[in-house]
């Protein structure tokens, strides 16, 4: 009996650290998902920058 007991302990354990892991890689695929939004963010500002700056030039 103590014998089953432990490995079903084990087996939990098991489960518990599976359920973590998928924590994590959710977490990670949403820290990535807002990296994308901070870069698309960042290319526009810069691609509005560099629109302005073209004009402004032009203007000159």
């Amino acid at each position: 009996m103590g014998g089953h007991h432990a490995e079903f302990a084990h087996v939990i354990d098991f489960d518990v650290l599976i359920l973590h892991g998928c924590q994590i890689h959710s977490h990670a695929q949403q820290v990535g998902d807002d990296l994308v939004e901070i870069d698309d963010l960042i290319g526009g500002l810069a691609q509005s920058l560099v629109h302005h700056g073209d004009g402004l030039h032009a203007a000159l």
